[in-house]
């Protein structure tokens, strides 16, 4: 990330489409959202998103994929072999002028199959019935404003 560095190899990295300046990074088994300046040229704070692995899953887990919730500057997916975590970073201990927090997970799905994993994963946002759909975004809400987003794992199996 220019000349600033992260505890960790990263192998991949999103910018978050509602904010600009949060930016999901992760490795094979840590994971951080980074808060950029206004400038983008350094990094304002460090949030470590707290995976929670065991120690006999250290070597054989590994993360797959993450990225941000449709139309959320902060709730984020990330994607392992045997589970989802979804984290909103605007629950992270510390504050606003800490430099480094962590936030932990608010849901956790785990395949109930041991024999069974996760290759891929995608969020499909949509809206409810009676609305308006454009360019994969509701440019016009139901009458108690909900929208859905699926998320949908690809298995090992195909399915």
């Amino acid at each position: 990330l220019g000349t600033a560095s992260v505890k960790f190899n990263i192998i991949g990295m999103q910018f978050c489409p509602e904010n600009n300046r949060h930016l999901l990074v992760w490795g094979t088994t840590e994971v951080c959202v980074i808060v950029l300046n206004d400038a983008c040229d350094s990094i304002e704070k460090t949030i470590e998103l707290e995976v929670e692995l065991e120690p006999h899953e250290c070597d054989t887990e590994y993360l797959l994929k993450g990225m941000w919730f449709p139309g959320s500057e902060s709730i984020t997916v990330v994607i392992f072999g045997t589970f989802i975590k979804c984290f909103d970073v605007k629950r992270s201990s510390g504050g606003p002028l800490d430099k480094e927090s962590t936030c932990r997970s608010t849901t956790c799905l785990t395949l109930a199959y041991e024999d069974v994993l996760i290759r891929d994963a995608a969020l499909i946002f949509g809206c409810q019935r009676g609305t308006i759909s454009a360019n994969s975004k509701c440019s016009q809400v139901d009458k108690e404003g909900t929208s859905t987003v699926k998320l949908t794992p690809l298995l090992d199996t195909g399915r």
